[in-house]
């Protein structure tokens, strides 16, 4: 049988096994407890990690619509919106409940559509590619281990197999965004936000 992209029933059952636990067929209330408990932590730590602008989850020059009250929804699983610096000059966009809204006007309300736009979404787990879906996975089971077990072995042994996925995926996500040195996902980290800070939390 060929070889598919990792389930979000896999990753469970991945997270299952790295505590000796037995997998399971099904997913949702019907599930083992400690399968119900699994999975939220998979949905926590793929939020988590989306929250950060990836290249497979934003868009740049995004054009965001009025609707007819001059409002301008966003769609439902954005994460944050921003203009790039020297773009949309005469206002301060931000993300507002499901609204964009004008920090420099005080106000919901737009008087034109507002284009060139960068925008990061929440995908759903079978939507990432299979990198970043074998990186929540990891991740996710380092986080779980340590919640239900809290044992210094396994910890050490999941953040190195974490650390790993980390690296494969920003290998993928600098090949597939084409990047620059200047855009390099290291360089424009330390440009916004300071000093580089590793993901791995201990």
């Amino acid at each position: 049988m060929p070889y598919g992209l990792t389930s979000k029933l896999e990753a469970v059952n991945t997270m299952l096994g790295a505590i000796g636990e037995s997998p399971v067929n099904q997913l949702g209330g019907e599930a083992p407890a400690d399968a119900v408990m699994a999975e939220a932590v998979l949905d926590e730590t793929i939020k988590e990690i989306q929250g950060e602008k990836w290249h497979f989850n934003s868009h740049n020059g995004w054009t965001l619509a009025r609707d007819s009250n001059d409002k301008i929804p966003l769609p439902m699983n954005t994460v944050r919106v921003d203009s790039p610096r020297g773009k949309n000059t005469d206002v301060d966009i931000i993300q507002r409940g499901g609204f964009l809204y004008d920090r420099k006007g005080n106000t919901f309300v737009f008087s034109a559509d507002v284009s060139n736009i960068d925008i990061v979404f929440m995908l759903d787990f079978t939507e990432l590619p299979e990198t970043a879906r074998r990186y929540c996975t990891i991740k996710a089971a380092r986080v779980f281990g340590d919640r239900t077990l809290g044992s210094a072995p396994h910890h050490n042994y999941t953040s190195q197999d974490e650390m790993r996925a980390l690296a494969t995926l920003r290998e993928f996500e600098t090949d597939n965004a084409d990047l620059s040195i200047f855009d390099h996902y290291h360089v424009s980290n330390s440009l916004e936000r300071g000093p580089f800070q590793s993901r791995v939390q201990a």
